[in-house]
Parts: C-alpha cells; structure tokens; sequence
C-alpha cells in the first residue's frame, strides 16, 4: 500500500508541475483547484522585407558602379514599386526593386523606341505624383545625327492601373509613340517640340499631359 500511495504522490507532483508549466495553479475558496492559463499571441513569420527609407536610393547608385554609365534615372517610388533607368551604350534596359536588390525588367520596355539612346529625363510628366522617365534617342550614331525623344510612365486608366508603357504622342496631326526634335528643360522638365495645329507648317510648341485621353498632346506657344 504504501508504494501505491508514493506511486500516487508522484503522480500528483507530475500533474501539478503539467499544470504549473502551462499557467499559474492555485485554489479558490472552495478548496478546488484553478488553473489560470496565459494568454499568448503567436506572432507569424514576416514574409515582407525590411525596408528601410531611402535604401532603394542608396542601392541603385551602388549598382550603377560596374557600368560604363552614359545616363542613369533618378528612382521613380510610388504605389506600383520603384523602377529606375539605365542608358549604356547604344543600350536602354530597366530595373525594378524588390526590397533587398535590383532586379532586371527590361522586358517592360517592349524593345524601347530605338537603338540609340542617349539620355533619360525623370519627372512627373503625368503629374500624378509618381516620377516618368523620357528618353531621349538618336536616329543614327553620328554625333549630329536628328533626335527625338519618347514617354515611359503608367497612366491613368483605371484599366491599366500600374501597367507602365510607352505613352501615345499627339502632335496635332497623327497619333505616335516619340517627340521629334525635342527640346527639354533640365529644371523643369517641360517638353517643347514641333507639332501642327490649323497651320500647314509645324510650330514648336509644348508637350502636356491629358489624362482624360492618356497621351501627350501638342500646345502652339500662345501669340506675344
């Protein structure tokens, strides 16, 4: 009898340690015995990267370093990601960040608009708070070979929310892909190129953004 009431005392221990190891055991005043559980929150796995600020920034100018850079983009950040440009020679290729490094995503540019680029401009050409790029190209290697220049930015169609492409140009007379003969303000960012309105013969005028028809259309400078 006794090693039955020391095997049940050892029982009792072991029950008690259980019961202590998963809460705080004590007895309320009718002598039963409460066990108080602690609540635990389980906190998931991340399954986001950290993000510091400005490290984008910091890592697209680190990845520039092995290049023979003839331009790079400022690093376009909004709510569709963070892209940036790079202009080698007779080369445009396109980069989008992924939280930890820059990933190639060329493939975006659809082939781009020539096989010369020569300089990228990043603004907010859309005005819609996000930073566009426009690059500029030219039609042949001679160092004064004509140039023109082309929208790259995501635009305002619902529709195509996020979807980043060649912008349409509205010159006054037909609808294109590229600026002829641009002339861009480096402070501004404005555009000024020719285009046509009632008149026979091209005028240079301004280049804005309608997002009611998603493209750049033509503005004859107003009369002095």
């Amino acid at each position: 009898m006794k090693r039955n009431k020391s095997l049940t005392a050892t029982g009792a221990v072991f029950l008690a340690f259980a019961m202590s190891s998963c809460g705080v055991v004590s007895r309320n005043s009718t002598g039963t015995t409460v066990t108080d559980v602690p609540v635990t929150t389980t906190v998931p796995p991340s399954t986001t990267v950290p993000w510091a600020d400005g490290a984008e920034i910091v890592a697209w100018e680190k990845f520039l370093e092995p290049y023979e850079v003839l331009d790079a983009s400022q690093v376009s950040t909004g709510e569709c990601g963070s892209r940036a440009m790079l202009v080698t020679q007779e080369s445009l290729t396109m980069y989008w960040w992924d939280g930890v490094e820059w990933r190639d995503d060329t493939a975006l540019l659809d082939g781009g608009r020539g096989q010369y680029p020569l300089k990228v401009y990043t603004f907010d050409f859309t005005n819609d708070g996000v930073l566009d790029f426009f690059v500029l190209y030219a039609e042949d290697e001679r160092e004064k070979s004509p140039r023109y220049g082309a929208y790259f930015a995501y635009t305002w169609a619902q529709e195509e929310q996020c979807k980043w492409g060649w912008v349409d140009v509205d010159n006054g007379r037909t609808t294109t892909k590229t600026v002829l003969s641009p002339d861009i303000n480096p402070q501004t960012g404005r555009v000024f190129a020719p285009g046509f309105t009632r008149r026979r013969t091209s005028v240079r005028g301004e280049y804005k953004f309608f997002p009611s028809t998603s493209s750049f259309m033509y503005h004859e400078p107003e009369a002095k």
